[in-house]
Formats: C-alpha cells, sequence, structure tokens
C-alpha cells in the first residue's frame, strides 16, 4: 500500500496522485456494495496516504513478529515445502537457526530471505572457487539448502531488519 498510496507530501506526480484519487473513489463505492472486500498491507503505515486511514475506508490489523515457536515453524515449513527429502536432522537444526538470537526480530519475510539468501552464497562461491562457471549439482543445491549454510549466512550479516523498539510494533 506505501507504493501505491504514498503520504500526499510524497505524492511527486500528477498521475502519482490521480491514482490515489481513484483508489479513494472506488474505495468509497465499494460501501453501496455487498461482497466486497478491499485488503492492503505494509510494514511501514506510516508511508501510507491519511486519507486511505480514516476509519470508514481501511480498518487497521497489526500482525505483530512470530514468537519463538512461530519462527521455528516458518523456516521449517518452506523447507518442507522445497525440499521434499527433508531429515529431522535438518528440521532440527533449522529450529537452532530460527531460535538464534540474531534471529529475535525476523519476520516470516525474513526468515524466507535468509534461506533464499544462504542458497546465493553457495552458487556464488562456486563460481568463484573455478573461476570459470561450474556446473551446480544436485549436491551443490543440498549444501546451499542446509540449515547450517543458513547459520553462515546469518553470521555474516547484520542485526534483523525489524527492530524491538520499532514503531511497527505499537500497531
Amino acid at each position: 500500500m506505501d507504493s501505491v498510496v504514498p503520504p500526499r507530501a510524497n505524492a511527486t506526480t500528477e498521475s502519482g496522485a490521480g491514482v490515489v484519487h481513484a483508489l479513494l473513489a472506488e474505495l468509497d463505492d465499494t460501501s453501496n456494495r455487498s461482497g466486497i472486500y478491499v485488503i492492503g498491507n505494509t510494514s511501514h503505515p506510516e508511508l501510507i496516504n491519511e486519507a486511505f486511514l480514516r476509519p470508514d475506508r481501511l480498518g487497521q490489523i497489526f500482525i505483530d513478529l512470530p514468537t519463538p515457536s512461530e519462527r521455528v515453524e516458518i523456516p521449517q515449513a518452506i523447507y518442507r515445502t522445497r525440499y521434499k527429502h527433508h531429515t529431522p536432522y535438518e528440521l532440527g537444526a533449522l529450529a537452532q537457526v530460527a531460535l538464534d538470537t540474531r534471529c529475535t526480530n525476523f519476520s516470516g519475510a525474513d526468515l524466507s530471505e535468509l534461506g533464499n539468501k544462504a542458497a546465493q552464497s553457495v552458487v556464488a562461491r562456486l563460481m568463484q572457487d573455478t573461476g570459470s562457471p561450474k556446473k551446480i549439482v544436485g549436491a551443490d543445491m543440498i549444501d546451499a539448502c542446509s540449515p547450517t549454510r543458513w547459520l553462515h549466512w546469518l553470521e555474516e550479516q547484520d542485526a534483523p531488519k525489524v527492530e524491538a523498539a520499532s514503531p511497527l510494533r505499537r500497531h
């Protein structure tokens, strides 16, 4: 929502302002129709045009960061979906990753990205090791997807994206 309906001060073009006005008109018109629901999301409610946040237009539901047990479930679910042949050891290792203190304020998207970045780091390493492109085989992908690789990538990174003191935690 924040990219589609920015605050008035940030609407830099006439076409951008036109989009905002058109969406407001459509949103107001939905109250005359039954069975129509408008759903949008943002991680930055402060970046949404104030007109959209009026009580008679869009309500607000805050979805907090995952609890420790939910943080364990998220990467395990991602892993089980992507890699059909997984072991209890791998799922246990992912639990360790999710409970690592550096993941305390990770969202589900952050945890998913952690797995993606771990895989990308293996591909980058393989490309650098040989000096020329190398065929990536199944064993390389298994390495890229291993929970150990997730931890290695996490060790190389800065703090989580969403901080405990973030204004997002108050909504």
